[in-house]
């Protein structure tokens, strides 16, 4: 995906480097001997696994499947992801907003309320919210299939 792109490659020893806020998105596992330079290519045949968190952050969800990572080697083991930043994307929708607000004063409509303006950011920020976790989910879903479709196989930890 060209317009996807990926974190360098983070030793899983050092993946709390991650931990920028609440941030949601694809990750990538991957073992390597040497490990390569650059962006994270997802296609790559050492990966060994393709996720994402919607909710919170990468580094929640990967204390939440520990089961799941448990028989995975740590040995050689790097991580990479593709993040959304959810307090940026809230202070986005906030600047938004205010600049809506801006527009219709000088337009000569009445002055907004601060109900006005929490009303409207939350239903903003619930409408971004629904595109961000369905994007995400969409990026996970077609990385996997690519990577099926170019190797014949699913990522080895990605049963499902």
């Amino acid at each position: 995906m060209e317009d996807i792109i990926f974190s360098p490659w983070i030793a899983w020893s050092k993946r709390k480097s991650f931990e920028k806020g609440n941030s949601s998105g694809v990750y990538l596992l991957a073992h390597f001997e040497t490990v390569p330079e650059g962006p994270a290519d997802p296609q790559s045949i050492e990966i060994i696994y393709i996720g994402e968190t919607t909710k919170g952050s990468i580094s929640k969800r990967w204390r939440e499947g520990r089961k799941k990572l448990l028989d995975i080697s740590k040995d050689n083991l790097y991580v990479a992801a593709f993040l959304v930043n959810n307090i940026e994307l809230k202070e986005k929708v906030e600047n938004d907003v205010d600049e809506f607000f801006k527009q219709r004063q000088k337009n000569g409509r009445r002055n907004p309320t601060i109900v006005d303006r929490k009303h409207l950011v939350k239903e903003e920020l619930k409408k971004r919210d629904m595109l961000t976790q369905t994007f995400i989910k969409y990026v996970e879903r077609k990385l996997i299939w690519e990577y099926v479709r170019r190797w014949g196989k699913r990522p080895d930890y990605n049963k499902e």
